[in-house]
């Protein structure tokens, strides 16, 4: 709902159209939303929904031409104190989250924000999904779109 409210709210102030100066909206979602994630369906599911939103928002043909670009970073799994606070109120099975994190692996912070600034930098980025993590590096995700007509 957060994510949301805020990417609403920050194109309608930015929209060209609108008495703003363009720019880029950067989201975050995770590597969850891009796959199945029987261990956590319902963060996948919010992800994934983050994904859909900013991708429709970038390919509207009047958000495109107000100026605006959304993109979305997914890290996987990233040093914070989400992975540290794994438990059964928010995992289906603990001991097999932890030993799919040990093996997909743990990425920085500062990865994060890099990918996040080149998705700031590239002017022709729009509707861009960057997957960032330690076993695959930085891979910009292709997700067929089928324009509405």
């Amino acid at each position: 709902k957060g994510t949301t409210r805020g990417t609403l709210l920050a194109l309608e102030h930015m929209r060209t159209d609108k008495g703003g100066k363009g720019g880029v909206i950067i989201n975050i979602s995770s590597a969850a939303g891009l796959n199945v994630n029987p261990l956590s369906p319902v963060y996948s599911a919010t992800k994934a929904g983050i994904i859909a939103l900013t991708r429709s928002l970038a390919m509207n043909s009047e958000v495109k031409s107000a100026g605006v670009r959304l993109n979305v970073v997914c890290p996987a799994f990233v040093d914070t104190d989400l992975i540290k606070e794994i438990n059964d109120d928010n995992c289906l099975d603990v001991q097999k989250a932890s030993k799919f994190i040990e093996m997909i692996g743990v990425v920085s912070k500062e990865v994060v924000v890099d990918c996040f600034m080149e998705l700031v930098r590239d002017v022709n980025q729009n509707g861009a999904v960057v997957k960032c993590s330690k076993m695959d590096g930085t891979q910009y995700t292709s997700i067929e779109v089928k324009p509405v007509t």
